[in-house]
């Protein structure tokens, strides 16, 4: 009985190192590709076949020889002399963000022999947004020889890094939405309380008329004050005019009648 449970605890000891998974920079990253953690995906190109485990260890059957294969999370099959090799490790995973791309970096995977000066292999797989796509599945792009950065990129069109698009409204949409709503129900219920129940007609049927006229009134005086820029022509002057000034008092005594009429056409 107790060498049962010796075995049972030795296995799930086992798988909880198998699923293991460690993203030094963001795990919110991690959280993108949790339908990618479990299974394996394959790939072939040139003769190689490469077998990518996200989150865990990558299983080759043809390889049960690799130098620590629970870290291992890319695996290169040379379909011709069975040569593997671990092209990356899950417990030196990496990641980087954009808008619509993730880039998922493995390193420490074995070392070169021949060439990159000897340095261990690595991994780059760049997810790609494709709202189609589903989870999608990786493509292999090259191998690359030429400068320091020796490694081996991957290409996977998924829809798990495409930028989330809220299909809610704004809270200033939701303003807008309910302020034109009020005023849409503002005329509709005044007009027909104004038309059925008071009795108006033409534009008294027109809620609260007199208010929204003055209304107007007052923002067109305001706008021609604040907005006009012509010069304003000066109020007009009125003369307050006397007859005394211009009738002598002679003339008044004498012909009043005739004073009155030069006085009126002066003034």
């Amino acid at each position: 009985m107790a060498l049962q449970c010796v075995v049972v605890l030795l296995s799930l000891l086992a798988l909880r190192a198998d699923a293991q998974c460690s993203y030094h920079s963001h795990r919110e990253h991690e959280k993108l590709l949790i339908p990618l953690l479990s299974g394996n995906y394959s790939v072939k190109d040139g003769g190689f076949a490469y077998v990518i485990r996200i989150c865990g260890r990558a299983q080759v059957t043809s390889c049960p020889k690799l130098d620590n294969p629970y870290s291992a999370a890319v695996v290169q099959l040379n379909e011709t002399t069975g040569e593997c090799y671990v092209l990356g490790r899950n417990s030196s995973a990496q990641t980087a963000k954009g808008k619509d791309w993730l880039e998922l970096l493995y390193s420490n995977g074995d070392k070169y022999h021949h060439h990159c000066d000897g340095v261990a292999r690595k991994t780059r797989i760049m997810f790609v947004c494709d709202p189609s796509a589903g989870n999608g599945s990786p493509i292999f792009l090259e191998e690359n020889r030429v400068d320091q950065d020796c490694s081996y990129l991957f290409e996977w069109s998924t829809s798990l890094v495409c930028a989330s698009t809220s299909s809610g409204l704004s809270p200033g949409s939701i303003i807008l939405i309910v302020f034109f709503g009020l005023i849409v129900g503002y005329l509709l219920f005044g007009f027909l309380y104004k038309r059925f129940i008071v009795g108006a007609k033409g534009m008294e049927q027109v809620p609260n008329f007199e208010f929204w006229r003055k209304v107007g009134n007052l923002s067109a005086d305001g706008c021609d004050f604040a907005c006009r820029c012509a010069e304003r022509a000066p109020p007009a002057e009125y003369k307050v005019c006397s007859c005394l000034s211009f009738c002598p008092s002679v003339c008044l005594s004498v012909r009043p009648s005739v004073c009155l009429h030069v006085c009126m056409y002066v003034c």
